[in-house]
């Protein structure tokens, strides 16, 4: 899992929205193979549950 936004893309470095800059500081990417088995996707979901303590 990586942080891909976490500083502004250029067009929006100056932006007001509050909604960009709580985006920009929230957003988390998960680098998923195409090939990936949907088990294996529900497997990820738990265990990031599990880690959230969600």
């Amino acid at each position: 899992m990586v942080s891909l936004y976490h500083t502004m893309i250029e067009e929006l470095k100056d932006s007001t929205s509050e909604a960009a800059i709580f985006t920009s500081k929230h957003i988390i990417n998960f680098p998923v193979h195409q090939d990936i088995d949907i088990k294996d996707l529900d497997n990820l979901i738990v265990k990031l549950k599990i880690v959230l303590n969600a």
